[in-house]
C-alpha cells in the first residue's frame, strides 16, 4: 500500500509543480498591451508624421501614464504619452478619432482606448480595420 500511496503523491507533486512553472507563461497573455492598426490615410502621432499601413500599437504601463509606441514590423516610429481606459467600445471595428484633421486623439478598439495627450478639444472620427 505505501507504494501506490507514494506514487500518487509523486504524481499529484508533479502536477502541481508543472502548473506552477506554467503559471507565469499564462499571465503575459491575459493582460495584453498592444493592437493593430491599419492608417488609411498619413497621420500625426505626438508629432511625428505617419505614412499610410499596417501598424502595432504597443504600450506600457496603465491607467494616464501610458507610453505608447506605434511600430512597423519591429522599427519604432513614433511615441507618445497617453491613457489606456479599459472598456467595450460602441464600434465594431477600429474607431480613430482625429483632431485638426490628421492628428491622433484615439484609438478605440473592441474593449480598449488609447487617448493620446498631445490633442486639442475639437475632433471628429473615422473608422478603420483591424488585423
Amino acid at each position: 500500500m505505501k507504494s501506490k500511496h507514494t506514487l500518487l503523491h509523486s504524481l499529484l507533486l508533479s502536477l502541481l509543480i508543472s502548473f506552477m512553472l506554467m503559471m507565469p507563461l499564462a499571465l503575459p497573455a491575459a493582460s495584453k498591451n498592444w493592437a493593430n492598426i491599419t492608417f488609411e490615410d498619413t497621420v500625426i502621432v505626438n508629432g511625428t508624421q505617419i505614412q499610410p499601413g499596417d501598424y502595432r500599437v504597443q504600450w506600457e504601463g496603465t491607467g494616464s501614464s501610458v507610453r505608447v509606441s506605434i511600430m512597423k514590423e519591429r522599427e519604432t516610429i513614433a511615441t507618445a504619452p497617453a491613457t489606456v481606459i479599459q472598456e467595450k467600445s460602441p464600434y465594431n471595428d477600429t474607431a480613430i478619432r482625429f483632431t485638426n484633421g490628421n492628428i491622433v486623439q484615439e484609438i478605440e478598439w473592441r474593449n480598449q482606448t488609447v487617448r493620446f495627450d498631445q490633442v486639442d478639444a475639437s475632433s471628429s472620427t473615422s473608422a478603420s480595420s483591424t488585423k
